[in-house]
């Protein structure tokens, strides 16, 4: 059997033109045999036809006697396979062997007379009659007799095409034995050459069926002559422009799915039957799902799905922020179109907002805290300079009350002001820390004694912690350290109640000393918790709203911060809160502050 679509093809190809090349010959044959072999047989007696004319003429003179003319014409059939008749001018036959008195020989005499007419006005005649006799048709062929430049007769042969057909019908079976032959003598040629003309062609095949696989270091055979050469050329090219190029799109494609899986934001992509093509992880992160995840996460953010899929429906953008648990996200998703310009999908970012709306809270709470801290003082001082300038205090103490009041808002302005100057260079990170060894005793002594009298002025107990003088030393600015010491403190006698107690104590932990400050007093929400430390932050509810400039902890904060150290605070509402601070710890003693 063979095998092959095309080697089939080729085969059935090749047979089918030797077959119809076979029988076009038939063909041709058929048709136009019979006409060229009468006309070389009647190119054969015309010569014949002359020289009997000749020889008619010959014995006109006396030159051949008729006896030898009349046996020479009546033995045509047997030397020449054709009949001679001799006419004279009458057109009658003049040597008497066709006698009128058969119904052949009249039957053949009126058949020919239109040519003999013919001839005999000097016209030879090379033709076919028809005729219905036994012999069927005749080949006929004359020429005229001429004596001194008259035409005196005429000489017409007559052949029967019996003999020529039969001739014909022996041609034709030797022309289809000689045909069938060829054919079947081409079957096993044609076949190996229509193998060796497709093997290229299976190579290339193999080739392609290669690349659809992804394999590319197959190769076609460039041996092959002409197209086929050229052919598995242009495909070797192809396959390495295809490997090459392939190579870069999958460098790409990782290249962007790395990007991608690094994004903060969320990143969905749809195709235009709504299938889900590409998420990466921080979808899940801000779904709340593992990363593995990553298709259920979409289905858990409100809207993210339905945005996209009326994206794809009708190319549109959208944009939406919704609420999600603690979060803040923006949802946008745009189209994507193919080269036709059809919707062929869409994307989709999710950005958490939240961190950025509670920035741009605090920048406007920021600058409104300003003005509300700046207005008080510049109010108060406005209040007592109208009545100074427009002369209404005319007592001297009065007017020394007065400028005591202007004097003591004036250094509550000058104080915010020093108090926002520290913060913006603390932050900027152009304060320099010089750090040394200091005692911790000392820093509490101090401290104790500064806030001695307002502490008394509220019945509050200072519980500080007594330390031992070779207890191992700190380790920083000790003018920062009470800085900070001092801020914690100063609100921790602030906000507690009167007859509280305000702790101070340190604790060693590892290389480091941890310092906290605790109160009796109201408590800080946990919801305000984590921004204590902001900028002019007070706390709603608690009983701490009000007090202070709220840049106090946000400059302790900075201040740690350049020291290396760090600060927390944890509080509940009704029982208090707990500052606490790192300071570096020297293992070895060495000078005090």
């Amino acid at each position: 059997m063979i095998r092959g679509a095309f080697l089939r093809r080729t085969l059935a190809l090749v047979l089918a033109t030797l077959l119809l090349a076979s029988l076009l010959t038939a063909l041709v044959y058929s048709l136009f045999a019979q006409s060229v072999f009468t006309n070389m047989r009647a190119a054969d007696m015309e010569p014949t036809a002359q020289a009997v004319a000749g020889l008619v003429v010959a014995a006109r003179h006396g030159q051949l006697p008729t006896a030898t003319l009349v046996q020479l014409v009546a033995s045509g059939p047997d030397y020449f396979n054709a009949t001679i008749l001799v006419f004279d001018a009458s057109g009658k036959e003049s040597l008497g062997l066709f006698p009128d008195t058969d119904p052949a020989n009249r039957s053949l005499l009126a058949m020919l007379a239109p040519r003999v007419k013919k001839v005999l006005e000097g016209q030879p005649v090379v033709d076919v009659q028809p005729t219905l006799l036994s012999t069927g048709d005749l080949i006929v062929v004359g020429t005229p007799v001429v004596d001194a430049g008259v035409t005196v007769g005429a000489v017409v042969l007559v052949q029967p095409m019996t003999e020529l057909r039969a001739a014909m019908r022996g041609l034709n079976r030797t022309l289809l034995l000689a045909m069938s032959a060829a054919f079947l003598l081409m079957l096993l040629p044609s076949y190996f050459a229509a193998r060796r003309l497709i093997r290229p062609v299976r190579k290339m095949q193999a080739a392609a069926e290669a690349m659809t696989r992804g394999d590319f270091s197959v190769r076609a055979d460039e041996r092959a002559k002409g197209e086929l050469g050229a052919l598995a050329l242009s495909l070797n090219r192809l396959s390495m422009e295809l490997s090459r190029t392939i190579g870069e799109l999958t460098k790409e494609r990782n290249e962007l799915a790395l990007v991608l899986d690094g994004l903060s934001e969320g990143i969905v992509a749809m195709d235009a039957t709504g299938g889900v093509t590409r998420v990466n992880p921080a979808v899940a992160r801000l779904a709340g799902r593992e990363s593995s995840e990553c298709e259920a996460a979409v289905d858990r953010i409100p809207g993210l799905r339905e945005d996209l899929e009326g994206t794809v429906r009708d190319g549109s953008s959208r944009l939406r922020e919704n609420p999600f648990g603690p979060l803040t996200l923006r949802i946008s998703t745009s189209a994507l179109f193919d080269g036709t310009g059809t919707t062929a999908g869409a994307v989709a970012m999710v950005r958490d907002t939240t961190e950025a709306a509670r920035l741009e809270k605090a920048r406007r709470d920021y600058v409104s805290n300003i003005s509300h801290e700046f207005r008080t003082p510049v109010s108060s001082i406005r209040g007592l300079l109208e009545p100074l300038r427009d002369g209404l205090v005319t007592d001297a103490s009065d007017r020394g009350r007065y400028y005591s009041f202007l004097l003591r808002e004036t250094e509550r302005l000058t104080r915010l002001i020093d108090d926002l100057l520290e913060l913006s260079r603390l932050q900027s990170g152009t304060v320099a820390f010089e750090g040394k060894p200091f005692r911790l005793d000392r820093l509490f002594e101090e401290t104790r004694e500064r806030f001695q009298r307002a502490a008394s002025e509220k019945s509050l107990h200072l519980d500080i912690q007594d330390l031992p003088p070779d207890q191992p030393l700190a380790f920083g600015s000790p003018d920062r350290a009470e800085q900070v010491l001092v801020a914690l403190v100063d609100n921790a006698v602030k906000f507690s109640p009167k007859g509280g107690t305000v702790r101070i104590a340190a604790e060693p932990s590892g290389d480091r000393y941890r310092i906290s400050v605790s109160d009796d007093g109201p408590g800080i929400p946990a919801e305000s918790l984590p921004y204590v430390f902001d900028r002019f932050f007070k706390a709603d509810g608690g009983g701490r709203t009000g007090e202070g400039s709220g840049l106090g902890l946000a400059i302790a904060r900075e201040v740690l911060r350049g020291m290396g150290q760090e600060i927390d605070v944890t509080s509940e509402t009704g029982r208090g809160s707990t500052f606490t601070f790192t300071l570096a710890r020297v293992e070895r003693p060495g000078e005090g502050k």
